[in-house]
């Protein structure tokens, strides 16, 4: 239906209507505790049978309310005067219930699904509205690094790479955290796999797939890194047989997708991955001169690959979220016009592609549903999940934002 949809009109008013109803979508949905003034939403989750449910969001960035409000702070410059007041209002409510989670809250430690990103999200707001800090930052952070190096889970999206990423974006906190930075290294390099040709990879089922979420995508750029701040070749060693099984997994068309031996373009899995991963390095190598020339442009190469690859399977998806769907991939591509990569493109991604296929998602986002909801009348709400992710992207590319060259937490 999505890609049969021609009813649209391409202009940015378009996409700033579909953000407001978003924000609005949102904000109505919101319940407010009488007794004590938290706040939460109710939202479509697929459980550990695969079965579909509405319960209240977790704390999270990936799907719970820490993501909305970093979606609400994203948007919330180009909004009108009476949004930006619920907004707020709604934030501060956010705000309130995270902080009061915070000190019980042990059930992961990672930036995306756990306590990281609730103590980033904490810090943000408080940053955007200029509010009193509650807790000591530096002793925060070195808690929960122990506890994700104890946990030697090496992903990005739940486990120890996000951390680097956080730690390598401000001086203050390699100098701060050097000890941490030199164990996380040892985790990464101990639990290490090799296959028969030698190449790395760390996956808990010895099943690797070329993932960001969940694969060597994300560690790799957790090891470069490590490399720039410890200088040892054995992290550029072990770095680039990762790279390596990367290449080996690299078709014709994308990377081989083992959940169903084809490729895909997704955040989490495939093309889409694989691109945010590629800029991120390159950006590392203008700052720090990490990488050889062949280096360069293999990874040039994969950007190429992996724009093609977006094209053709992911920008008419059945999904309109950032994790899985189809604003993930336009936002990407977004990044990779705007940050000015070196490639000779064969397709007619430009920034007349983005903003025509961000007017046909908004426009039928608002006259036939946002496609976040499985198939039912409900929908998922959370930032990589659902609404909140179309309103980030929205945001980002009304802003022409660029990829964050200080932490992955806004790809």
């Amino acid at each position: 239906m999505y890609s049969r949809f021609l009813d649209y009109s391409v202009n940015v008013e378009e996409i700033n209507k579909g953000l407001e109803e978003l924000v609005e979508s949102i904000l109505d949905k919101e319940v407010i505790s009488e007794k004590d003034g938290t706040s939460n939403w109710l939202t479509l989750t697929v459980n550990d049978f695969d079965g579909l449910e509405l319960e209240p969001m977790d704390y999270s960035i990936y799907s719970g309310i820490s993501g909305v409000s970093l979606a609400f702070l994203e948007c919330y410059d180009i909004l009108n005067d009476n949004l930006k007041k619920r907004v707020k209002e709604t934030v501060l409510r956010i705000y309130h219930t995270i902080r009061n989670a915070y000190k019980q809250y042990s059930d992961n430690y990672s930036l995306y699904v756990g306590k990281l990103g609730m103590l980033i999200t904490l810090n943000k707001i408080e940053s955007f509205f200029n509010l009193p800090t509650n807790l000591d930052f530096l002793d925060e952070l070195r808690n929960i690094c122990s506890n994700l190096c104890d946990s030697k889970n090496p992903d990005l999206l739940d486990g120890l790479s996000s951390i680097v990423d956080i730690i390598f974006s401000e001086d203050y906190l390699t100098d701060n955290f050097r000890e941490e930075l030199v164990e996380i290294k040892e985790v990464l390099l101990n639990t290490v796999c090799f296959n028969e040709d030698g190449n790395a990879f760390w996956n808990k089922d010895s099943k690797p797939n070329v993932s960001l979420a969940h694969g060597n995508l994300g560690i790799e750029i957790a090891l470069l890194e490590l490399y720039i701040l410890l200088g040892e070749p054995k992290i550029k060693e072990i770095f680039m047989k990762a790279v390596n099984f990367d290449n080996s997994r690299k078709l014709n068309q994308g990377w081989l997708d083992i959940r169903n031996s084809s490729h895909s373009a997704n955040w989490c899995h495939g093309s889409t991955g694989v691109l945010i991963s590629r800029i991120k390095l390159l950006q590392m190598h203008d700052c720090h001169s990490c990488l050889s020339k062949n280096e360069i442009i293999m990874f040039i190469d994969d950007i190429q690959h992996a724009i093609e690859d977006i094209q053709e399977v992911g920008i008419e998806m059945t999904n309109f979220s950032l994790c899985h769907g189809v604003c993930g991939n336009l936002l990407s591509l977004s990044y990779c016009i705007r940050n000015d990569i070196p490639i000779n493109l064969k397709t007619f991604i430009n920034s007349n592609f983005l903003l025509d296929n961000f007017s046909k998602l908004n426009c039928f986002g608002q006259k036939n549903g946002w496609m976040c909801g499985y198939g039912t009348s409900y929908e998922s709400l959370g930032l990589f999940t659902g609404i909140s992710g179309i309103i980030f992207a929205n945001a980002k590319f009304l802003k022409e934002s660029m990829i964050s060259k200080s932490s992955l937490l806004d790809i």
